[in-house]
């Protein structure tokens, strides 16, 4: 990744409140990655001018919520009487996370994330599940899959996304939330490997309890019509959705059309393929939403969250604006974790080339 211009940093950092460049400063402290920190400092600039309102407090945030008939989780925190914002490109073209203003503002709400707040991401899973891999051709060894299909590229970039997103929650003290199917293979990619190697030296570093988890649920005990084994990946335990009872096939919401059916290929083989009301499937049920929110009512926010929010703040307690300043450039020489598929490296440079001709 080509490191940014001294001198051009040193003009974007000169531009921060002295509240902001605390934050940016904890962050490095924190050890995040490169490029979610300049990620961060270009947030910071270009949120003055955008015309995106925040809700004050925000508690939860759900991207690739779906359309305003979807978005369970938020209409659940909502409910409950939280903050909350679903963020998905069906409800705003702000909101394109393929895009970097998409990008830039998904940042900008992490950033007002309430401590121990939830970020809930479900990003889309269409080249990385299985009904799927006879075209994606995805594995554990093979996470990338054939890039040469759009919609594969187009996977790899939102699930890379998605992890600097997970990173940011945390580093505000709310928890991420990544929802899969259970066979799913998105977190073997570099960019989440680099997520869950994160997440493994923070806890060998003193957070305890902070490695990634996945917790396994099954979509049936929230009235789905399949099955559906899902896996949620978070620093927290959902010990309480795990344990839910899921009731047999016969007493489950009949599908409104097949999800799968079988046939025989050109050789006489037998294949599976997914069927009409797979797409379905898709969609949380409003007992899912309001089961995590309830969960989080009872549980959080966390102190871990918390005492991890005020550390960051008190790092710079100390420490004048320029040793701060002086500070953050030496870090953005460092090379740190992989994102690059997720094209980080190209929006990265869109911005300071930006910046460049505003200033």
């Amino acid at each position: 990744m080509a490191m940014i211009q001294v001198g051009l940093l040193y003009a974007m950092l000169a531009t921060l409140s002295t509240q902001e460049l605390r934050d940016v400063y904890g962050f490095v402290k924190l050890d995040m990655p490169w490029v979610l920190v300049e990620l961060v400092i270009h947030a910071m600039i270009a949120r003055r001018a955008m015309d995106f309102e925040v809700p004050q407090d925000l508690r939860c945030v759900e991207f690739f919520a779906g359309s305003d008939r979807s978005s369970q989780i938020a209409k659940a925190f909502t409910e409950l009487g939280f903050a909350a914002l679903a963020f998905d490109l069906l409800r705003s073209e702000t909101h394109d996370l393929t895009s970097t203003n998409g990008l830039i503002a998904s940042v900008v709400v992490l950033l007002s994330m309430t401590c121990g707040g939830v970020c809930h991401l479900g990003t889309v899973c269409t080249s990385f599940n299985f009904m799927n891999s006879g075209t994606h051709r995805r594995s554990i060894a093979f996470p990338m899959g054939w890039q040469h299909f759009p919609y594969m590229e187009l996977g790899n970039v939102l699930a890379a996304r998605s992890a600097v997103l997970a990173l940011l929650a945390w580093a505000m003290g709310a928890f991420p939330v990544l929802e899969q199917p259970l066979r799913s293979v998105m977190t073997a990619l570099p960019s989440w490997q680099s997520v869950v190697a994160y997440f493994d030296e923070a806890e060998c570093s003193g957070w305890i309890g902070q490695r990634l988890k996945l917790n396994h649920v099954n979509m049936a005990a929230f009235n789905a019509a399949t099955l559906k084994p899902t896996a949620l990946y978070s620093t927290e335990s959902f010990d309480p959705l795990m344990n839910m009872n899921v009731p047999p096939k016969h007493k489950r919401p009949k599908p409104q059309a097949p999800t799968t059916y079988q046939y025989e290929d050109a050789r006489g083989r037998k294949k599976v393929a997914g069927g009409s009301g797979l797409k379905q499937t898709q969609l949380y049920t409003p007992e899912f939403g309001r089961a995590l929110a309830s969960w989080w009512a009872s549980h959080g926010p966390t102190s871990t969250g918390r005492e991890r929010r005020r550390w960051c703040l008190l790092q710079s307690s100390n420490v004048s604006l320029d040793t701060m300043k002086e500070h953050i450039a030496t870090y953005s020489t460092l090379q740190h974790f992989n994102f690059d598929e997720g094209h980080l490296v190209e929006a990265l440079q869109e911005l300071r080339n930006a910046w460049r001709g505003n200033y």
